[in-house]
């Protein structure tokens, strides 16, 4: 579901309830945050890495 979410698709049943609508919100929240964490993370090894190559 969370590949959905990030591609912009959205859920494929709209949750009813507030428990369900809130689940699906934080989830993407969550999904969201683990991707720019990720891309942070990716960022600063090639940075990092940037520095230590050159000789």
């Amino acid at each position: 579901m969370h590949q959905m979410l990030l591609g912009g698709m959205g859920p494929v049943n709209t949750p009813i309830t507030f428990g369900g609508k809130l689940f699906v919100g934080m989830y993407a929240l969550y999904c969201g945050l683990i991707v720019i964490v990720a891309a942070a993370l990716f960022s600063h090894r090639l940075y990092i890495a940037s520095f230590t190559d050159s000789t």
